[in-house]
């Protein structure tokens, strides 16, 4: 998969190394689990390649790293958040 430029980025992280692509992604707070309480979020967008989405297509599945000793908290989807009105603890 390749990072993607979207309209609603706020910030780009710049790879140190050639070979890898830079990462727009969008910076801010989401609702939280109660009334009136927000989450730190960092949006991305990713786009498969064609081997990729035939994968998925088979399998019915999509494989994520996060390349730490912790699990954050996250939300995969494939509807923009920016577009619908999601709530990414539930979805």
């Amino acid at each position: 998969m390749t990072p993607q430029e979207f309209e609603e980025s706020n910030i780009r992280f710049n790879s140190l190394e050639e070979e890898i692509d830079s990462i727009d992604a969008w910076i801010g707070d989401s609702p939280g689990p109660v009334p009136d309480s927000f989450l730190p979020t960092i949006i991305t967008c990713w786009k498969p390649s064609p081997e990729e989405i035939q994968q998925i297509i088979k399998t019915g599945k999509i494989w994520i790293w996060f390349f730490s000793d912790e699990l954050p908290p996250h939300s995969i989807t494939a509807f923009s958040p920016f577009e619908l009105p999601i709530d990414p603890l539930r979805n």
